[in-house]
């Protein structure tokens, strides 16, 4: 990896991280899972700068965020907006004008599979591409596979949701509401988010062994004013 590619690496993530920090302050609709992805990214750079695995990583995490740039943020400027269908019970909840603490929450959770169980799977095809394209030859797959999917791995996870919940609290007393009830689910979902990642994992590796590519079925999405 040259200068100029960790140059330009940092700056796309720098740019990620202000572009969901941005939308944590602003959006009405996206403003909860922005905050989650945030808190989520800045944890994962943080690791990625401790691990042997750093390049393919932020590869990753730029693949992964285009995904969710795909699906959802650029749906807006679309005529006739189609997403996957994983993200599409989240768009149905956050197109209503005000969605109470129940719809946010049931939202948030289904943002969290659809990125975790699905955009990951072909996020990860995709860094392998770009990193096999760059090197002349492929990741360490099996080291990879550790790097996302051991304990450390999922610490990662748990520390960004806490530093989630904490900013939910200092966002006033309906997002106080939702931080009170999201504090624990973060320890009792951690097992459901590891089965996730493992599952999106062997998608992944199953793709790359058959050279094929994850096709997922799109779908009209109809978006209501608080996308629009």
């Amino acid at each position: 990896m040259t200068g100029d590619d960790i140059s330009r690496a940092n700056a796309r993530l720098e740019a990620i991280e202000a572009l969901l920090n941005d939308l944590a302050r602003s959006s009405i609709a996206h403003g909860h899972f922005a905050l989650l992805y945030f808190h989520t990214v800045s944890r994962w750079r943080a690791y990625s700068r401790t691990c042997r695995q750093n390049e393919a990583l932020d590869l990753l995490i730029i693949g992964l965020f285009d995904k969710f740039d795909d699906y959802v943020l650029r749906l807006p400027r679309e005529r006739k907006p189609t997403s996957i269908r994983p993200w599409a019970g989240y768009l149905r909840r956050m197109s209503v004008a005000s969605p109470g603490w129940l719809s946010r929450i049931s939202a948030l959770a289904l943002a969290v599979r659809a990125h975790i169980r699905f955009d990951l799977a072909e996020a990860i095809c995709e860094m392998h591409e770009v990193y096999s394209r760059r090197h002349g030859a492929p990741p360490d797959m099996a080291q990879f596979q550790k790097t996302i999917l051991d304990a450390s791995a999922a610490l990662v996870f748990l520390a960004a949701w806490e530093d989630f919940v904490s900013g939910l609290a200092n966002q006033g007393r309906f997002a106080g509401t939702v931080a009170v009830i999201a504090r624990p689910l973060g320890r009792i979902g951690l097992p459901v988010f590891q089965a996730m990642r493992r599952r999106a994992m062997h998608e992944a590796l199953d793709n790359l062994r058959t050279a094929r590519r994850i096709e997922r079925p799109l779908v009209y999405v109809r978006l209501g004013r608080a996308l629009v």
